[in-house]
């Protein structure tokens, strides 16, 4: 809420010697003095905020948003008073399709509505244009993870030459732990507790300084994460992965390079993506089988929903009764969200894919199973059972 924040009182022009009419300000200049209000009282939001109503400050690589910015668009000098709902609704959808990542829509609805709600309370517009923001169907979920089978292809590729032991520990902890890009940059030795078996986040996203959570690890990754620590000699207190900026080599043919590192600085997610794209392409190069070629790029977070669903699946899938895998309430924890609403998202065609792997057992062969389980438990028992006395 900016009740207390209203541009008029306390914000001032968007630009120094510039009158604004208030009565008839328009959407441009309602967004200029949004996001100076936004760098007041919420710093850290201003650039996602910036993206969707103002525009990117540099060239974006990779999925972008679809349609223009708000203060680009054909709304852009229309004054307030006359827009409506139905306006910013359409402008919302030109600019985030639904061919657009989930978490992608999910900000520029925040961005919408954070601006609405600063438009309504300033008085520039009524109430109604916050409908806008009630008319969006759910954030519909994403089906870009790797299925088991293809996971199991794609680690068989993550060796040497084509990937160096750092980047195939980076690969392996995406899987492993489900970390989002900037907090895998920023974990550090001390991070992983070998007794309570559990890597702690500690600046997670989430508001003022992150949110911290712990994520459960098996001795696998432990292993590796010793293993890594050790090839790097990364001190206590040191990052995991530290800065790494690679420089060709002088006289050598195109993509034969070094990497110049400081251990002082972390490492970017950019560097992640770098190795992933790669992956993806190898992936595309070599593996003959369709099914397990992926169809879309690579990246961390299709790793991050990759955990979630593989964490799911052996759950469902686990008839022996030895656990092993997160539920539903503990994947939440581990990933780090604040509902299993959002959890759910990242689970898109688990059901499709348990329904084709899991084994329907009919009741005559229910049956079978269940006398043939008797019968192993009276005899463990001595017989007593089946003899009709008590034990």
């Amino acid at each position: 809420m900016y009740a207390n924040n209203t541009p008029h009182t306390s914000i001032g022009p968007a630009s120094p010697g510039a009158r604004i009419d208030y009565r008839n300000i328009t959407v441009s200049q309602a967004v200029d003095l949004f996001l100076r209000s936004v760098e007041v009282n919420r710093p850290k939001s201003v650039k996602d905020h910036r993206t969707v109503l103002k525009g990117a400050q540099h060239r974006v690589i990779g999925k972008a948003a679809a349609g223009p910015a708000l203060a680009e668009s054909r709304l852009a000098k229309l004054p307030i008073r006359r827009t409506t709902a139905a306006d910013f609704r359409d402008w919302f959808l030109d600019r985030h399709p639904h061919s657009l990542a989930a978490a992608t829509r999910k900000r520029g609805m925040s961005s919408m509505r954070s601006f609405l709600n600063f438009v309504v309370v300033s008085g520039w517009g009524d109430g109604s244009l916050l409908t806008a923001c009630e008319s969006f169907s759910r954030i519909q979920p994403c089906h870009e993870w790797l299925r088991p089978e293809q996971v199991k292809a794609l680690s068989a590729l993550v060796r040497e030459p084509e990937f160096d032991p750092y980047e195939q520990f980076d690969y392996e902890t995406y899987l492993a732990t489900g970390v989002r890009a900037m907090e895998r940059c920023e974990l550090r030795l001390d991070d992983l507790d070998p007794f309570d078996r559990v890597l702690t986040i500690r600046r997670g996203k989430g508001r003022n300084d992150g949110k911290w959570r712990q994520i459960p690890v098996d001795d696998l990754f432990m292993d590796r994460w010793e293993d890594h620590a050790r090839r790097y000699n990364i001190a206590p207190g040191g990052y995991m992965f530290f800065r790494r900026l690679p420089k060709q080599v002088a006289g050598q043919p195109r993509g034969t390079f070094v990497y110049e590192e400081d251990r002082r600085l972390p490492a970017s997610p950019q560097s992640s993506r770098r190795m992933l794209r790669r992956l993806t392409d190898l992936a595309r190069e070599r593996l003959a089988d369709e099914e397990l070629r992926p169809a879309f790029y690579i990246t961390p977070k299709v790793l991050r929903r990759t955990y979630a669903c593989v964490q799911v699946i052996k759950s469902e899938l686990n008839e022996d009764g030895q656990g092993g895998a997160l539920g539903m309430r503990s994947l939440q924890e581990a990933m780090g969200h604040e509902s299993l609403e959002t959890t759910s998202l990242y689970l898109a065609d688990v059901a499709a894919y348990l329904r084709r792997h899991r084994r329907f057992v009919g009741t005559l062969r229910a049956v079978d199973d269940i006398l043939e389980r008797v019968r192993e438990q009276d005899a463990s028992s001595g017989g007593g059972a089946a003899a009709g006395g008590r034990p």
